[in-house]
């Protein structure tokens, strides 16, 4: 087969690639043609083809904003730019049927300067190739370099060529020359052709590579004795001479089938916790997350897929005055596959806790990833497993603010039966959610677990923050466009912040921890001083009921001169979505926490990073028994820590945890929640309320 490759992506497939993917759907076994890519030997000729890509998104604001000093894009040799700001590359390229191999060239080129020409940057002559499952973009480079005498200490600027830099590469799936936005990286020749604004490994902008023949390419012979199918079933080659019958029909009709979909596991738990006491009702024929009766087509044309499914799902939660405060419907599912991409819809009806409802007809909720689904029919069913979910911003708005749009979804099966013979498959029984339907009554708490005995706080006697800011930030300022440098006071090291302190709220499920030390960042110098400056100083991990932040008082001076001073702002969203707030031996280790530059945080940046953008992740130790210290961080990783050993002696004053069931091994299991609610993921931190019971975290008396 030829590079098949596929990227592992949440939305995206083309209806060409579809068709190499859908074609299992009979094309042989229903009687269809067969379609793969690269079919067969020798070279096919791509007269027409474009590349468009926007190399890097901060790169361009940056370059295009006051920090660059002037700075400009160029575009040559005939590039284009898109309306959303990426460039656009004209080419063509060429398929090796024996080789397996893709290449094109583009024409046009680009020029980013800035800082009054430290920094130069040329690409030219755009190139593509592959190898496997890999692809490269390489291109001719010439790159500004400033070099410091080591006797002298003047420095000095000089423009250094490099021919056919590989500069970042991608993966190659059965979708790369459809137009499909891809992901690419950052080679370490291309992390030198960039004059090291950005480390080899870093995250580009995605790329869209088009490859087509202006005139229709001569179809194969239909003829059993033509070249060989490059199907891997034997009875595809079979079947060839009647599977190219002119007499195929337009449309394949689904004749039955099932989705199951749990929604989101976590939504349902917290549906069925003591602080929504919901409750989970289905209809229309639909039970146990799963809806039947399916119905639709598949398109032989257009490759596009409509299936829908009968039943409902209501969700219901905080009951109040006879109702429920949170009243949320699914019905009428369907699957549908079209040039946009793959996608659950629904008609959806909500009310959220504000009172508002949302009423959607046919709504796409979720963008399905199908990059790795088998279409292949087993019997007259196409049988799609387990296909990842994410919701989209239209799903997002029926979720009345529980969850962002790009939020993970419980996975969707679904069954297409294109026979009326074929059986109907019976339901996985891992394809719902363990979480009963209807919520049943919360384990009564026992003795031990009486409030009498639980504290108001629970106090953070010690801990530590790993926080690097943000790589590309450091790596940017260590060049000789930036000249600049960072500093660390009042005790903290190497992005290391300690001498934790606060307290965890057993009431509200409030954390809230603060961390000393600073870090400055100072660049550009001039007249003795520096043009950027920026402090970060009191860092703090705090966790409400808006969500989860990094704080800090910042201290920021523009390139403009403009002075910003923020106290206890916060920097930072923080993802606590897969957090372990279990503690081990009275430590609680929150490990590599995803962090999103606020609003608030995007402002003493002087332009560098926009609103969500990606810093790096957080780390941070809360330490809640005398006994135990402060885990260290292990050579080499970054923030990640290793677990401090258990503080001595059995009968000291440590914690003990106890539970009225649910939990087991004495550990607290995490929330499974990915965006704070109200009230805040049930129990927050994980610390109080998990699992199937009540757990207490009780002071331990010494024994005399």
């Amino acid at each position: 087969m030829s590079v098949t490759a596929k990227i592992a992506r949440r939305n995206r497939t083309p209806l060409p690639a579809l068709a190499a993917v859908v074609v299992g759907l009979g094309l042989t076994a229903l009687g269809m043609p067969s379609v793969a890519f690269g079919a067969g030997p020798g070279t096919v000729v791509y007269d027409q083809g474009s590349l468009d890509w926007g190399v890097k998104e901060s790169f361009r604001k940056y370059l295009e904003g006051p920090a660059s000093q002037g700075g400009k894009i160029e575009l040559t040799g005939g590039t284009t730019r898109n309306a959303e700001g990426s460039f656009h590359l004209d080419g063509s390229g060429a398929y090796d049927g024996t080789a397996h191999t893709l290449s094109g060239a583009f024409t046009g080129g680009l020029h980013f300067t800035g800082h009054q020409g430290q920094l130069d940057i040329a690409l030219t002559d755009f190139k593509l190739t592959t190898a496997g499952s890999t692809g490269t973009i390489t291109v001719d480079a010439v790159t500004a370099e400033t070099t410091e005498d080591p006797t002298t200490k003047a420095k000095s600027t000089k423009l250094v060529t490099r021919s056919d830099v590989p500069l970042v590469t991608f993966a190659v799936g059965r979708d790369t020359t459809t137009g499909v936005a891809t992901p690419t990286t950052l080679t370490e020749d291309g992390s030198k052709a960039f004059g090291g604004f950005y480390q080899a490994g870093a995250a580009m902008d995605p790329v869209k590579l088009v490859l087509t023949k202006s005139t229709p390419s001569p179809s194969a012979s239909p003829s059993a004795s033509a070249s060989p199918s490059p199907s891997p079933s034997a009875s595809a080659s079979a079947s060839a001479s009647a599977s190219a019958s002119p007499s195929a029909p337009s449309e394949l009709p689904i004749v039955d089938g099932v989705l199951n979909w749990g929604v989101k596991k976590s939504f349902v738990s917290y549906l069925t916790s003591p602080a929504a006491a919901g409750k989970v009702e289905f209809g229309a024929g639909a039970a146990d997350f799963r809806f039947g009766g399916g119905s639709g087509a598949y398109d032989t044309r257009t490759h596009a897929v409509t299936a829908g499914y009968q039943g409902s799902v209501r969700f219901l939660g905080h009951p109040k005055d006879g109702g429920y405060e949170l009243d949320l419907t699914f019905a009428n599912l369907a699957v549908a596959v079209d040039q946009g991409g793959a996608f659950l819809t629904a008609d959806v009806k909500s009310k959220a806790l504000d009172g508002k409802v949302t009423e959607l007809k046919g709504v796409r909720t979720a963008a399905l990833d199908v990059s790795k689904a088998n279409f292949a029919p087993v019997n007259g069913v196409v049988t799609l497993t387990e296909l990842p979910a994410t919701l989209t911003a239209d799903g997002a708005a029926a979720f009345g603010g529980f969850y962002g749009a790009g939020t993970a979804l419980d996975p969707v099966s679904a069954t297409l039966a294109f026979r009326k013979t074929a059986p109907s498959p019976s339901a996985s029984p891992s394809a719902s959610p363990s979480a009963s339907a209807s919520p049943s009554a919360p384990a009564s708490p026992s003795a031990s677990a009486s409030p009498t005995q639980a504290p108001a706080e629970l106090p953070i006697l010690d801990g530590a923050l790993d926080w690097g800011v943000k790589e590309s930030f450091r790596a940017y300022l260590k060049t000789p466009a930036a000249a600049g440098k960072v500093e660390f006071g009042a005790g903290a090291a190497d992005f290391r912040f300690g001498g934790g302190s606060g307290a965890y709220n057993t009431k509200t499920h409030g954390v809230t921890a603060g961390f000393k030390g600073s870090v400055r960042f100072l660049a550009h110098p001039k007249d003795g001083g520096y043009e950027l400056d920026l402090t970060f100083a009191d860092l703090g991990l705090r966790v409400e009921q808006g969500g989860a932040f990094l704080t800090a008082d910042v201290k920021s001076k523009a390139l403009d001169g403009k002075v910003t001073e923020l106290k206890g702002a916060k920097v930072a969203a923080l993802d606590v979505s897969k957090a372990n707030f279990a503690p081990v031996n009275g430590v609680v280790t929150l490990h590599q926490l995803p962090a999103a530059l606020t609003a608030e945080g995007a402002s003493v940046f002087s332009g560098f990073y926009q609103a969500g953008a990606a810093l790096d992740p957080v780390t941070a130790s809360l330490v809640f028994d005398k006994g135990a210290t402060v885990p260290t961080p292990a050579p080499g990783t970054g923030g990640t820590v290793t677990p401090a050993p258990a503080p001595g002696g059995s009968t000291g004053g440590g914690a003990v945890l106890t539970s009225s069931g649910g939990s087991t091994g004495g550990e607290l299991a995490s929330t499974g929640m990915d965006t704070p609610i109200v009230p805040l993921v049930a129990t927050a931190a994980g610390l109080l309320l998990l699992g199937g019971g009540t757990t207490v975290l009780l002071r331990r008396r010494t024994v005399r």
